[in-house]
């Protein structure tokens, strides 16, 4: 035998379903629909009751739009006082919140006096009994003390709250108590209030919820009117602010121009600042001593190269004579000139007379003379050369001072510029301030007295609606139905879940491992004197409960082919589950069938086959294991079947025991042996060990569980025993199952019960 442990046999499914089968589904429904209708029943009820408890609550709905406007005081878009509106998505939701704000709903909530309206300050309503004043006073008990104390009572909900224990809490005081009440006026109103920001459009929607249809529209139109007001007074608000705030910095920045003006001219005077057109003195000036100092390096410059010229010349013999100095001087080309004359002479004197002749030595030394004069004369251009070179060096220097000296003034005097022309861009700078800031309140004030306009505008009022929005009938009623039908399937689902038993012989087999042989069909009015299933099988042999028996007997016959079953016990769970029906039934079918049968009580502790033969429980099994009686004492006929029977007899203090002695061994052994069939009706598995020490030494087992009945774990721990005492099973046998109800449970079909044979089932 294949056993499955108790753990893995309770977490078995139900149906041993692995697909989704729409068949097992409808058949799940089919068997749950009186949960499935009563549910929706319900359901649909309280759907009914919810609708006509309601209260019916009426909205009205205003509409705006958002329009692109502003003040513009300056021309400039830029430096508007009042900005319009730039609408987007952002501005549409901002605008949306501001129009469901606290501060204008409680604008609107003064506006319309809510303060003494009963709807939205319950202290005005009389106080109302709670539910046990309520009762009390139907009761005529008024008079008597309360049971529930008043902090219960009230944390319970059975009395509302108490206005006047409210006021007269002594740690809060009046203004703070009448604070505490205005804004709860104001929760109560915002609680219906309700402002849809369209994306695709600057269309705001007001809309407001009451359950009076006429506060309705007055409470959306004043929320609108009062919206697109107090835009048109913060504006007004803006523009008298920035007004008086634009007087204040006016004559501010008038005495800062004034100011920055006489600090400029007293700096002026100060450090004698005097300019020429574009320049300044010191710049003409330094202008050009530049000027003066460029010649002056000329002209030293050129004083240098003549002087050194003069001064490499003098060193050669006779270049000092080559000299550009000496070249261009007048009186030098004089001297040349008559030197050349002179030597011309004495050319024709040579000619003439002899070197010592008077005229000869006479022109001579004319010439030696003239010579020594222009040798002179190259001198003294020298000497001039050099005095030159140092009046152009003491002039440059000179020159080069008054520049450096300039310079000096002239960086001071830029640094003074600098500090002249800060406070001048100060000056100017207060004083293009100070005109644009004057500007600008001419025109602030002079818009002040304009009309200005909203950034919205009301396009649709709210109008009294003349059916309520809420509840929705038959919407609640459609959903309640629909609801209630899905919990009556889900709990339908539930109750398939959470059932223990088996439901079919494929799941028996497919959860435990263990042959399912057949199932045994509960019969109508079974309890019956006269109708019990044993008296079918003799009754109505061709009945299906009879047929199930006889099915019983076939697979123990089949079971071991070589080595035939004679001794069969037949056990169950628990007591109730069927099992000495079967047993008896099973002997009756066999003796019927021509075999020579045995049926033996071995339930000891609760013998119940006397009831079933309706025959005293005088002698039995017990008298002839404790030796009282002898074996041909306590057996006895079932005439009906022919089948032979021992009852149990007077019930031990120690069945177990009793059963496991030899004796009884010896017993059945013999009875195998004798009989072509022994049925053993023994007890529970799980009641008490008595099968245990039975099974074991027999043939087969045979055992019974209850159709949707017998919890799976009930039924794996009683196999888990059996198994492990050694018991050889041979299968299992659903008893008392109810056909009409498993033909819905067996999604495949199982019409073979039902034919022609629903007067012996039950209903």
């Amino acid at each position: 035998m294949a056993y499955v442990p108790a753990e893995e046999f309770a977490a078995a499914p139900a149906n041993d379903v692995e697909e989704f089968d729409v068949r097992q589904v409808i058949s799940i429904l089919l068997r749950n629909k009186m949960l499935i209708i009563g549910v929706m029943v319900i359901g649909v009820l309280l759907s009914i009751f919810l609708v006509q408890s309601m209260t019916p609550l009426y909205v009205a709905e205003a509409s705006l739009v958002l329009q692109r406007s502003r003040m513009n005081v300056t021309g400039n878009r830029a430096d508007a006082v009042v900005q319009g509106l730039q609408p987007d998505f952002f501005t549409n939701e901002t605008e949306a919140e501001i129009v469901q704000s606290r501060s204008l709903a409680r604008k609107v909530a003064a506006q319309l006096d809510l303060k003494n309206n009963v709807a939205f300050n319950p202290a005005l309503s009389p106080s109302k009994p709670g539910l046990i004043g309520s009762i009390r006073a139907f009761l005529g008990l008024a008079d008597l003390p309360e049971l529930v104390p008043d902090g219960w009572r009230r944390f319970l909900g059975l009395e509302p709250d108490r206005q006047a224990e409210i006021e007269a809490a002594p740690a809060v005081s009046p203004a703070r108590r009448e604070q505490l009440a205005d804004e709860a006026i104001v929760d109560r109103f915002l609680s219906g209030l309700y402002v849809d920001a369209g994306s695709r459009s600057l269309v705001l929607l007001v809309e407001y919820t009451s359950s009076d249809a006429e506060f309705a529209a007055l409470a959306a139109n004043s929320v609108a009117d009062l919206y697109i007001l107090d835009q048109l007074n913060a504006k007004y608000e803006a523009t008298e602010r920035a007004n008086r705030w634009l007087s204040d910095r006016v004559s501010e920045l008038r005495l800062r121009v004034e100011e920055s003006s006489r600090a400029l001219e007293d700096f002026r005077r100060e450090v004698g600042f005097v300019t020429v057109g574009d320049t300044t003195l010191y710049d003409q000036q330094l202008a050009e001593l530049n000027t003066q100092l460029i010649i002056a390096r000329t002209q030293l410059a050129e004083a240098e190269a003549r002087y050194g010229q003069v001064q490499r010349l003098l060193k050669a013999a006779g270049g000092i004579e080559s000299a550009a100095a000496v070249l261009d001087s007048p009186l030098i080309q004089k001297l040349r000139e008559k030197e050349a004359e002179m030597l011309r002479q004495i050319a024709e004197l040579e000619t003439q007379y002899r070197e010592a002749h008077p005229k000869m030595i006479l022109a001579r030394n004319e010439h030696d003379d003239l010579v020594r004069k222009i040798n002179q004369e190259v001198n003294k251009i020298a000497l001039n050369l050099g005095n030159e070179l140092e009046v152009t060096q003491v002039r440059e220097q000179k020159l080069q001072d008054e520049v450096d000296k300039l310079q000096n003034r002239v960086g001071e005097q830029k640094r003074t510029e600098a500090e002249l022309r800060e406070m001048e861009s100060v000056v100017d700078a207060d004083r293009g301030l100070y005109e644009t800031v004057l500007a600008r309140f001419k025109e602030v004030d002079s818009q002040q007295q304009q009309v200005i306009e909203p950034d919205a505008r009301v396009i649709s009022y709210a109008t009294v609606p003349l059916a309520p929005s809420y509840p929705r009938k038959t919407l609640i009623i459609g959903a309640g139905i629909l609801f209630s039908a899905i919990i009556g399937v889900l709990l339908a689902f539930l109750r398939e879940r959470l059932e223990s038993g088996f439901r079919s012989l494929e799941q028996v087999e497919a959860a435990t491992g263990v042959p399912a042989i057949c199932m045994l069909p509960r019969l109508v009015g079974a309890r019956r004197a006269g109708n019990e299933p044993y008296e079918q099988v003799l009754d109505r042999p061709n009945s299906p409960y009879a047929e199930a028996v006889r099915t019983v007997r076939t697979a123990l016959l089949l079971s071991d082919v070589e080595r035939p079953t004679r001794t069969v016990a037949i056990t169950s769970t628990v007591p109730g589950e069927g099992k000495t029906t079967l047993a008896l039934s099973l002997a009756r079918a066999a003796a019927k069938a021509g075999q020579k049968v045995l049926i033996i009580d071995c339930d000891l502790r609760m013998p119940s086959l006397h009831q079933a033969l309706r025959v005293p429980n005088n002698l039995g099994l017990m008298d002839f294991l404790a030796r009282e009686k002898a074996f041909e004492e306590i057996i006895e006929i079932d005439f009906k079947s022919e089948a032979h029977y021992i009852l149990a007899g007077a019930s031990p203090l120690n069945a177990t025991d009793v059963l496991a002695l030899d004796r009884m061994h010896d017993l059945v052994r013999a009875l195998g042996e004798t009989y072509d069939l022994v049925v053993l009706d023994t007890p529970p598995l799980l009641a008490v060990s008595d099968t245990l020490v039975l099974a074991r030494r027999l043939d087969k087992t045979v055992f019974v569980v209850r159709w949707n009945k017998t919890r799976r774990t009930v039924a794996a721990g009683a196999l888990k025993r059996l198994s492990e005492s050694g018991a050889d099973v041979a299968g299992i046998v659903l008893s008392q199952v109810d056909i009409r109800k498993f033909s819905r449970y067996d999604a495949h079909g199982s019409g073979y019960y039902t034919r022609g044979y629903g007067q012996y089932y039950t209903e």
